[in-house]
Protein backbone atom coordinates (compact mmCIF):
# COMPACT_ATOMS: atom_id res chain seq x y z
CA UNK A 1 0.00 0.00 0.00
CA UNK A 2 2.59 2.07 1.07
CA UNK A 3 4.68 1.74 -2.46
CA UNK A 4 1.43 2.67 -4.24
CA UNK A 5 1.54 5.84 -2.30
CA UNK A 6 4.53 6.73 -2.89
CA UNK A 7 4.51 6.53 -6.66
CA UNK A 8 1.73 9.11 -6.74
CA UNK A 9 2.24 12.76 -7.10
CA UNK A 10 0.85 14.06 -3.60
CA UNK A 11 1.70 15.38 -0.34
CA UNK A 12 2.75 13.51 2.77
CA UNK A 13 0.33 14.25 4.96
CA UNK A 14 -2.36 13.27 1.91
CA UNK A 15 -0.15 9.94 1.94
CA UNK A 16 -0.76 9.41 5.24
CA UNK A 17 -4.95 10.32 5.79
CA UNK A 18 -5.41 7.56 2.26
CA UNK A 19 -2.98 5.13 4.60
CA UNK A 20 -4.84 5.30 7.42
CA UNK A 21 -8.42 5.22 6.02
CA UNK A 22 -7.25 2.05 4.04
CA UNK A 23 -6.10 0.68 7.28
CA UNK A 24 -9.19 2.01 9.36
CA UNK A 25 -11.53 0.68 6.62
CA UNK A 26 -9.60 -3.28 6.65
CA UNK A 27 -10.47 -3.21 9.94
CA UNK A 28 -13.62 -2.40 10.07
CA UNK A 29 -14.58 -5.67 7.96
CA UNK A 30 -15.26 -8.51 9.92
CA UNK A 31 -12.98 -11.60 10.19
CA UNK A 32 -13.72 -14.01 7.26
CA UNK A 33 -15.84 -17.17 8.44
CA UNK A 34 -16.47 -14.99 12.08
CA UNK A 35 -19.91 -15.23 11.76
CA UNK A 36 -20.93 -18.49 9.62
CA UNK A 37 -24.41 -19.57 9.93
CA UNK A 38 -25.58 -23.39 8.94
CA UNK A 39 -28.62 -22.75 7.00
CA UNK A 40 -31.02 -26.03 7.39
CA UNK A 41 -31.66 -27.47 3.98
CA UNK A 42 -35.76 -27.40 4.45
CA UNK A 43 -35.38 -23.58 4.61
CA UNK A 44 -35.49 -21.21 1.63
CA UNK A 45 -33.36 -18.41 3.11
CA UNK A 46 -30.26 -17.49 1.37
CA UNK A 47 -27.34 -17.43 3.69
CA UNK A 48 -27.21 -13.74 2.72
CA UNK A 49 -30.46 -12.23 4.70
CA UNK A 50 -29.61 -14.51 7.52
CA UNK A 51 -27.06 -12.54 8.89
CA UNK A 52 -28.86 -9.43 9.45
CA UNK A 53 -29.09 -10.35 12.94
CA UNK A 54 -25.95 -12.28 14.04
CA UNK A 55 -23.56 -10.50 15.55
CA UNK A 56 -19.90 -10.58 14.80
CA UNK A 57 -18.02 -13.64 16.54
CA UNK A 58 -21.08 -15.65 17.09
CA UNK A 59 -22.44 -14.20 20.20
CA UNK A 60 -26.32 -13.99 20.96
CA UNK A 61 -28.29 -11.23 19.90
CA UNK A 62 -30.57 -9.54 22.83
CA UNK A 63 -34.17 -9.09 21.10
CA UNK A 64 -36.56 -7.07 23.45
CA UNK A 65 -39.16 -9.59 24.09
CA UNK A 66 -41.35 -12.80 21.85
CA UNK A 67 -43.16 -10.26 20.37
CA UNK A 68 -39.99 -8.77 18.20
CA UNK A 69 -38.69 -12.51 17.39
CA UNK A 70 -41.93 -13.43 16.38
CA UNK A 71 -42.72 -10.36 13.88
CA UNK A 72 -39.07 -10.89 12.68
CA UNK A 73 -38.90 -14.69 12.69
CA UNK A 74 -36.86 -14.58 9.11
CA UNK A 75 -33.87 -12.52 9.77
CA UNK A 76 -33.62 -14.59 13.44
CA UNK A 77 -33.78 -17.96 12.02
CA UNK A 78 -31.12 -19.77 12.48
CA UNK A 79 -29.48 -17.10 14.55
CA UNK A 80 -28.39 -17.66 18.25
CA UNK A 81 -30.34 -14.81 20.20
CA UNK A 82 -31.38 -14.03 24.21
CA UNK A 83 -34.92 -13.36 24.67
CA UNK A 84 -36.93 -12.65 28.17
CA UNK A 85 -40.22 -13.59 29.27
CA UNK A 86 -42.62 -15.76 31.03
CA UNK A 87 -43.15 -19.45 31.43
CA UNK A 88 -46.74 -19.68 29.97
CA UNK A 89 -46.94 -23.04 30.59
CA UNK A 90 -44.04 -26.50 30.70
CA UNK A 91 -44.38 -28.98 28.81
CA UNK A 92 -42.20 -31.50 29.94
CA UNK A 93 -38.99 -32.04 30.87
CA UNK A 94 -37.75 -30.54 27.92
CA UNK A 95 -39.92 -27.73 26.78
CA UNK A 96 -41.68 -24.90 27.88
CA UNK A 97 -44.18 -21.93 26.21
CA UNK A 98 -42.42 -18.32 27.28
CA UNK A 99 -44.74 -15.73 26.26
CA UNK A 100 -43.77 -12.05 26.33
CA UNK A 101 -46.97 -11.13 28.19
CA UNK A 102 -47.73 -8.20 25.65
CA UNK A 103 -51.24 -7.65 24.05
CA UNK A 104 -50.94 -9.98 22.34
CA UNK A 105 -49.51 -12.72 24.45
CA UNK A 106 -47.11 -13.39 21.64
CA UNK A 107 -45.62 -17.04 22.45
CA UNK A 108 -42.71 -19.46 21.79
CA UNK A 109 -41.94 -22.86 22.76
CA UNK A 110 -38.63 -23.16 23.67
CA UNK A 111 -36.72 -26.99 23.76
CA UNK A 112 -34.07 -27.66 25.75
CA UNK A 113 -32.30 -30.79 23.98
CA UNK A 114 -30.82 -31.89 27.03
CA UNK A 115 -33.71 -31.97 29.41
CA UNK A 116 -34.14 -31.28 32.95
CA UNK A 117 -35.42 -27.93 32.92
CA UNK A 118 -36.18 -26.22 36.16
CA UNK A 119 -38.81 -23.70 35.42
CA UNK A 120 -42.22 -23.54 36.37
CA UNK A 121 -45.62 -21.90 34.84
CA UNK A 122 -45.14 -17.79 35.95
CA UNK A 123 -41.43 -18.14 36.30
CA UNK A 124 -39.23 -15.04 34.44
CA UNK A 125 -36.78 -16.60 32.60
CA UNK A 126 -33.91 -15.60 30.11
CA UNK A 127 -33.66 -17.65 27.80
CA UNK A 128 -30.37 -18.03 24.85
CA UNK A 129 -30.48 -20.22 21.84
CA UNK A 130 -31.14 -20.92 18.29
CA UNK A 131 -34.06 -19.55 16.60
CA UNK A 132 -35.77 -22.58 14.03
CA UNK A 133 -38.77 -21.28 11.89
CA UNK A 134 -39.21 -25.04 11.22
CA UNK A 135 -42.11 -27.55 11.30
CA UNK A 136 -43.07 -29.40 14.77
CA UNK A 137 -42.29 -32.73 12.83
CA UNK A 138 -38.47 -31.62 12.08
CA UNK A 139 -37.83 -30.84 15.67
CA UNK A 140 -39.58 -33.83 17.20
CA UNK A 141 -37.07 -35.89 14.76
CA UNK A 142 -34.07 -34.08 15.26
CA UNK A 143 -34.52 -34.01 19.09
CA UNK A 144 -35.88 -37.06 19.64
CA UNK A 145 -39.10 -35.76 21.43
CA UNK A 146 -41.75 -37.82 22.22
CA UNK A 147 -44.71 -36.20 23.20
CA UNK A 148 -48.05 -37.61 24.74
CA UNK A 149 -50.81 -37.24 22.26
CA UNK A 150 -52.52 -34.35 23.11
CA UNK A 151 -49.30 -31.70 23.94
CA UNK A 152 -48.24 -33.02 20.39
CA UNK A 153 -51.82 -31.48 18.95
CA UNK A 154 -51.93 -28.90 20.58
CA UNK A 155 -48.35 -27.43 19.23
CA UNK A 156 -48.31 -29.64 16.08
CA UNK A 157 -48.97 -26.37 14.18
CA UNK A 158 -45.75 -24.54 15.51
CA UNK A 159 -43.62 -23.41 13.52
CA UNK A 160 -40.92 -21.51 15.18
CA UNK A 161 -39.20 -23.12 17.91
CA UNK A 162 -36.23 -21.76 20.09
CA UNK A 163 -33.61 -24.40 20.75
CA UNK A 164 -32.06 -23.21 24.29
CA UNK A 165 -28.35 -23.44 25.15
CA UNK A 166 -29.34 -21.73 28.76
CA UNK A 167 -31.91 -20.56 30.33
CA UNK A 168 -31.46 -18.52 33.49
CA UNK A 169 -34.62 -17.85 36.05
CA UNK A 170 -34.74 -14.10 36.91
CA UNK A 171 -37.61 -14.51 38.99
CA UNK A 172 -39.27 -17.49 40.30
CA UNK A 173 -43.33 -17.19 40.87
CA UNK A 174 -43.83 -18.95 44.60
Amino acid sequence: MMKFLQQLNIDTVTKTFIAAMASAALMSLPALGSAQTTVPPSSGADQSSRMDGQQAGGQAQTVEDVEKLLDNIERYDGQKVTVSGEVEERIDKKAFILESGGLFNDEIVVVMPKGNLNVQEDDEVTVTGTVRAVKFVDVEREYDWVLDEEIRTEIEDVDAFLIADHVDVTERDD
